[in-house]
């Protein structure tokens, strides 16, 4: 069996309401197209994830909302605190736990 990692950044998120902090800052209109965009070239191109981890931060599971609109339901899908502004190394740590 072949695994595949596909590594995303989160769309473009907005700056509109300089109050919020940045944990909780939402997508803006074109990262809403954008990560629409995406989920439609991973549907198309046949890449389902099995599994998905991101950031709870609300513009990293707005994406995925709006990314996994075009996909099958992963058999796990979690937003995890530990990701967010996460080093690489942090980030490995965390997919070789799940």
């Amino acid at each position: 069996m072949t695994l595949k990692l596909i590594v995303t950044r989160h769309a473009k998120s907005s700056w509109d309401n300089l109050s919020l902090d940045d944990f909780d800052r939402p997508l803006n209109g074109r990262g809403q197209k954008s990560a629409d965009a995406i989920g439609n070239w991973l549907a198309e191109n046949q890449y389902a994830p099995n599994a998905v981890l991101h950031s709870s931060a609300v513009r990293t599971t707005e994406t995925w909302e709006r990314v996994s609109k075009s996909l099958p339901e992963p058999e796990t899908a979690m937003g995890l605190d530990s990701l967010y502004l996460a080093s690489s190394d942090r980030i490995l740590t965390v997919l070789g736990t799940q």
